[in-house]
């Protein structure tokens, strides 16, 4: 988990106004969701995915705003959405899901576990498309 507090000093000492602003919301989002009720268990991948919905957020916004002439705002928005970008893990490949599963799984996967190994890679490997996963998986389905 991301040391948030340390971040928006370091920003504030070193003055960066975008970093901070970014920090100051991804702080706030964060707080949301602890103080949310029957909020789920904060850990790495919650974190996450705060972080990607705010990024993919962040770029949206952007892109109306440079639709619609202001450049400014825009350019404000993508520069925040960069900073938390940069606080993200590298996300694993598909050569990473290939390995981890031929690793796990060497004699292949039954289709009545399908959604189960799915989930497990989910877990293990933090951040990866769930998309990609699947498509993998099916393609080691035992007939």
């Amino acid at each position: 988990m991301i040391k948030i507090d340390e971040l928006i000093s370091s920003a504030m000492r070193s003055q960066d106004k975008v970093s901070l602003a970014a920090l100051r919301l991804l702080k706030s989002r964060i707080m949301e969701f602890k103080t949310q009720k029957n909020a789920p268990q904060y850990t790495d991948e919650v974190e996450i995915g705060i972080m990607r919905k705010m990024v993919k957020g962040l770029r949206e916004t952007g892109d109306l705003y440079a639709k619609n002439g202001r450049n400014d705002l825009a350019e404000h928005e993508f520069a925040q959405a960069v900073v938390i970008e940069g606080l993200l893990p590298a996300v694993p490949s598909e050569a990473d899901v290939v390995k981890y599963l031929s690793e796990h799984y060497p004699s292949g996967i039954d289709k009545k576990q399908m959604g189960i190994v799915i989930k497990e890679v989910k877990s293990c490997l933090v951040g990866v498309d769930g998309a990609i996963v699947a498509s993998v998986v099916r393609g080691l389905l035992k007939e």
